[in-house]
């Protein structure tokens, strides 16, 4: 039976401190003069916020400046390489232009050649049953 009392209480007890530590106690309100330290001390940490969030603000917007800056520069160097690099292209272009017109001539006399070739292959075929025939 003692034991069984110990138990409970030791619940009991644990119950009684959270509900403790669930209560909050009632705020005094500040006298004058914590109030104005307090005030003193809100007002240095909102100060020295603004000041860190300035000064960060400062390093950001140079760097973005930097970057601005370089990449305005690639953009330069490359329209400055594409512009040396057309005219070699269009050289180029201008060349395989000139070829084309040739391959095209060589294509043409090709297929006049062949139904050329064709036409003889077909006279010697029916000119070969004659022979037989004949013979």
């Amino acid at each position: 039976m003692k034991i069984r009392k110990k138990k409970k209480n030791r619940i009991k007890r644990r119950k009684i401190i959270k509900t403790r530590s669930k209560i909050q106690k009632r705020k005094k309100p500040l006298k004058k003069k914590n109030r104005r330290k307090k005030k003193k001390k809100i007002y240095k940490r909102k100060v020295k916020r603004v000041i860190k969030a300035e000064k960060t603000k400062l390093h950001q917007r140079e760097e973005e400046r930097r970057l601005d800056e370089e990449v305005k520069q690639r953009l330069e160097q490359q329209k400055q390489e594409e512009q040396i690099n057309q005219p070699e292209e269009e050289k180029k272009e201008q060349e395989e232009q000139i070829n084309q017109p040739e391959e095209e001539k060589k294509e043409q006399e090709e297929q006049i050649n062949q139904p050329e070739e064709e036409k003889k292959e077909q006279e010697e075929q029916i000119n070969q049953p004659e022979e037989e025939k004949k013979e």
